[in-house]
């Protein structure tokens, strides 16, 4: 048994440490903050218990003495527990409470950045500057009390950061005037490190006589350093990803890469494998494999009797999955059901054994027409798509509620239905359908039609996204 106190830095998973991922995908039990980026939660695959005990202005989900007493009590049944917290652990996170109770060689703390790091980051500005700055004061908005704290220890010198201090914004620099020029320059920033981070840039004076009340989480800098400090674009857009796991985590991270949005893998839908009969194989002439996951499963009882069979794999990835397997692989041009059914139109002989190995959502009306043209034919479903619990919805749905424009890329029809029980469709969303199929269940669902992959391809979906950045 062993506790993790893992810091899970600001805004994209791609900030955290190649240590925290280790924890993450070897622990039991996860006890997560409300202020993470919830996909982090995804890299916990083998975990068996999620506890959300996020705190927020005013609002505990556990009160700290039950956070510190769960630790424990997963701790005690011998599970290897993460307790997962918003930027560093060490950083008014109440490490030193959570541990109390925990034998000293029990435990490990794995760092991670917090968010003043990420603002002066954001900002291009160092927190210390030769003649300008020489250290650095991490502060609290309020004291144990909920008090605006006395502040004799600054000067100009110094370089000031509030956390949780927004809300008193106003009093605090009230406070600061009686030892501060009231030029000072201030800087407001909410969601530091994310892509979507915003930028108010102020002063002493004036920020004692304004009142900033907002969920959004934000830290206050202040100090002569910021004098140069640069006020980054924010962006007045998000992705959404609707595909199973671990396709959905992985394009998500490479939109951000590319397009520097925030986006966030929602896999509404997990897999759930069918058993069949693999003898049906035996004498194929022709087995089509429509997506990765469908070649995995293939690949695990092919062997040297299906040697005689062409592979047809639909999309490049699949094709990639298959290439160790046999030199007779195909790829049809058009990447989905119809384009299997084009290509086995134009290969196929009409008494030739077809077997296809797929999602069992395959289009149904396809699968019509190919058993009317081939009466050798046999369809295996290898797996379905049920509904999937998604860990951290709840910050999903309030990100998806912000003021913000959202991108939505839906992986199938499956996912449009599950999308539309669980989130409104708002005025200025833009939807992205992976298909033709897909595009007709959104248009039957909504009423309208969505922009739509004809070529469902990473490189033909950045295109589209690119295209639309570029208009708006």
């Amino acid at each position: 048994m062993k506790a993790y106190f893992v810091g899970a830095g600001c805004g994209t998973p791609r900030n955290l440490t190649n240590l925290a991922i280790e924890k993450l995908k070897n622990c039991d039990v996860v006890i997560y903050d409300d202020l993470i980026h919830p996909d982090i939660l995804q890299l916990a695959e083998r975990a068996i218990e999620f506890f959300r005990v996020g705190k927020r202005r005013e609002k505990h989900y556990l009160e700290q003495s039950e956070i510190n007493n769960l630790i424990l009590k997963k701790f005690e049944e011998g599970k290897i527990v993460v307790r997962l917290k918003g930027g560093d652990p060490t950083l008014f996170g109440r490490l030193n409470e959570e541990i109390e109770n925990l034998p000293s060689e029990s435990y490990e703390v794995i760092p991670g950045i917090s968010a003043h790091f990420c603002a002066f980051s954001d900002l291009k500005i160092s927190q210390t500057q030769r003649k300008t700055s020489n250290g650095v004061y991490v502060l609290t908005g309020t004291d144990y009390l909920n008090k605006v704290p006395k502040l004799e220890c600054v000067s100009d010198q110094k370089t000031i950061v509030f956390y949780m201090g927004i809300s008193k914004a106003n009093q605090i620099a009230k406070e600061l005037l009686k030892y501060l020029p009231a030029s000072t320059p201030v800087a407001l920033i909410y969601y530091a490190g994310w892509y979507r981070k915003e930028v108010i840039l102020t002063n002493i004076e004036k920020l004692s006589t304004e009142m900033y009340i907002t969920e959004k989480p934000g830290i206050i800098l202040i100090g002569d350093v910021l004098k140069n400090a640069f006020i980054p674009p924010r962006s007045k857009y998000q992705v959404f990803v609707f595909r199973l796991f671990p396709e959905s985590y992985q394009l998500a991270r490479e939109i951000e890469k590319e397009f520097h949005i925030d986006a966030f893998s929602l896999p509404l839908l997990k897999e759930e494998k069918i058993g069949f009969n693999a003898s049906n194989l035996n004498s194929a002439d022709w087995v089509v494999v429509t997506s990765p996951r469908a070649a995995n499963i293939l690949k695990i009882i092919w062997n040297c009797q299906f040697s005689n069979a062409n592979l047809v794999a639909v999309g490049l990835s699949t094709k990639k999955t298959l290439e160790d397997l046999t030199d007779k692989l195909y790829v049809p041009k058009e990447k989905n059901s119809y384009g299997i059914l084009d290509f086995l139109k134009e290969n196929c002989e009409k008494n030739s054994k077809i077997v296809i190995f797929s999602n069992e959502d395959f289009n149904s009306k396809v699968l019509t027409e190919i058993k009317t043209i081939f009466q050798n034919f046999e369809f295996i479903p290898t797996y379905r798509t049920v509904e999937n619990n998604v860990e951290g919805f709840h910050i999903y749905e309030r990100l998806y509620n912000e003021d913000i424009t959202n991108i939505l890329i839906f992986g199938s029809g499956k996912f449009c239905e599950i999308f539309s029980k669980k989130f409104p469709l708002r005025d200025n969303d833009i939807p992205i359908c992976w298909g033709r199929r897909c595009f007709e269940k959104f248009k039957e669902i909504f009423g309208y039609i969505p922009y739509t992959l004809n070529e469902p391809t990473k490189e033909a979906l950045f295109e589209m996204i690119r295209s639309i950045l570029s208009k708006r």
